[in-house]
């Protein structure tokens, strides 16, 4: 058995090593990369960019959307809590994407608008951090339900 802070410091680390991999990549991008002026061939890029964000970020919204209102509907707290790490993950991960997706088009183009874009998915990335309060909100948990999440050494 699992106990409730378990559950979260592993949540918690995927998290962050999530977040930091493109932030990493980003770095060292923009460390070795001389930023250039706008040209013509850089308008593929842009629009392939573009398809991929409004693709990926319409992807992570609906699909956490459904992963949250299937995991509403489970029984018992385990498979709720297993529902809503999976809603978590994928719409992460297709955050994660979009962000390289968008350093790779830095690489290549060198152009700053791929900055900004990659600085918004890690900021959209950032801002869905799993913490307990969270959970309890979004998968509208009962009192007995809540308590146990409360608590960090209760099994889960």
């Amino acid at each position: 058995m699992s106990t409730v802070k378990k559950y979260f410091t592993i949540l918690y680390t995927v998290y962050i090593i999530m977040l930091l991999l493109p932030c990493i990549f980003l770095f060292f991008a923009l460390m070795y990369k001389k930023h250039n002026n706008f040209t013509k061939h850089d308008i593929p890029y842009i629009i392939a960019d573009g398809i991929i964000v409004i693709i990926g970020f319409t992807l992570a919204y609906f699909y956490a959307q459904k992963s949250i209102k299937e995991a509403k509907q489970k029984r018992g707290l385990h498979e709720k809590l297993s529902k809503y790490r999976k809603g978590l993950l994928i719409p992460w991960t297709i955050l994660d994407t979009v962000a390289l997706f968008s350093i790779g088009c830095y690489i290549i183009t060198g152009e700053l608008f791929f900055v900004c874009i990659t600085l918004f998915s890690l900021a959209v990335l950032f801002l869905n951090k799993p913490n307990v309060s969270n959970a309890i909100i979004r998968l509208d948990l009962q009192e007995d339900e809540q308590r146990v999440l409360e608590n960090p050494k209760s099994a889960i």
